[in-house]
């Protein structure tokens, strides 16, 4: 069973509305589907109100419960995170607490620290922005609890504001119905990871296919992430690999042809972007191992790497050098050439 834990009802409310969860009936805070998958508990706002209220609930779902995972709005401590954005926790501190709890998202990139109050003055979050770069009034506390039941942590928060002098609780309050939406919307999109994330690789055991192991490994990864994006539990409803099996080539090629075309159909605008910097630097009449760019296509600049032995290796440089247009170069990097 999941629990899915909130600090306010307004936070809930659309996860209350859309899915049938049915009241305890010890504990009218507390919430489960009829089949006991998913149970959701509203704690109330901080440590203490959690502390009590979700070891409440573990206690009353009788030792079913096999992850925690806690949604909610928090603020951030820095102006570089943007409001409305929804982030994966990695570590949770607590304000003058030593002890810190990690979530099991091992792709987790931001950490959050529980505050003791409200953050309502830039100064006091200047203090704690040195430790993380979100902060929340429960997250802690929810650490603490599944950390002390053994119990499999995930944290998910939505920027609500940047913390400043002004008052903002109320304007807050106006949007819980909002921040509620796209929580919900977010959880969706977990569960449809989830099950995609039992799709292996449905090619492994054709003929026509070599797979090394670490290929085998990218190409399931792929079959997820396009299940996911186009909503399919099928692969073979989104590429056609009719073209693959009629090419005169060896498996493992092959295998690798068909990973490029996954590739292709799951990244189809870094796709043409590539292929335009591909050609760009064949065209200036450089090797792709002699003229390299950023793989992530985030950052503009170029790499060189060249032997020079003589004077006319200097020339063959210099006239290579000339061919590069680097406006050109922005543009593919910028998309405008698709």
């Amino acid at each position: 069973m999941d629990l899915l834990v909130f600090a306010h009802r307004g936070e809930a409310q659309c996860f209350l509305k859309e899915m049938e969860l049915k009241a305890h009936p010890l504990n009218n805070s507390l919430y489960t589907l009829e089949d006991q998958s998913v149970a959701l508990i509203i704690t109330g706002e901080g440590h203490n109100n959690v502390l009590t209220g979700l070891s409440l609930a573990l206690g009353q779902l009788s030792g079913n419960v096999q992850r925690i995972i806690n949604f909610g709005i928090c603020a951030a401590l820095n102006e570089q995170l943007q409001k409305n954005e929804i982030h994966s926790i990695r570590t949770i501190y607590g304000q003058d607490e030593f002890k810190s709890f990690q979530t099991i998202d091992t792709q987790a990139k931001h950490d959050l620290i529980t505050a003791k109050q409200r953050l309502l003055d830039t100064k006091e979050s200047q203090k704690l922005e040195h430790i993380a770069p979100l902060a929340d009034r429960e997250g802690w506390a929810i650490g603490l609890v599944a950390k002390q039941a053994n119990i499999d942590l995930l944290s998910y928060k939505l920027i609500s504001d940047h913390v400043s002098d002004a008052p903002i609780c109320e304007y807050i309050k106006e949007l819980s119905q909002d921040y509620s939406q796209k929580l919900f919307e977010f959880y969706q999109e977990l569960e449809l990871v989830e099950k995609a994330s039992s799709i292996e690789n449905p090619f492994k055991e054709q003929s026509d296919y070599y797979f090394t192991l670490s290929l085998n490994r990218e190409v399931s990864n792929l079959c997820q992430q396009l299940c996911v994006k186009y909503e399919k539990e099928n692969i073979n409803d989104i590429i056609d690999t009719t073209s693959l099996l009629n090419l005169e080539t060896t498996p493992k090629k092959r295998a690798l042809k068909l990973r490029d075309q996954l590739k292709e159909k799951l990244y189809p605008t870094r796709t043409k972007i590539l292929g335009q910097l591909d050609s760009f630097i064949q065209d200036a009449g450089f090797e792709k191992k002699e003229l390299t760019y950023d793989p992530a296509i985030e950052k503009v600049f170029l790499n060189l790497k060249i032997n020079i032995k003589s004077e006319k290796d200097i020339k063959e440089l210099t006239r290579k050098l000339k061919n590069i247009d680097w406006h050109e170069y922005q543009s593919i990097m910028n998309g405008e050439n698709l």
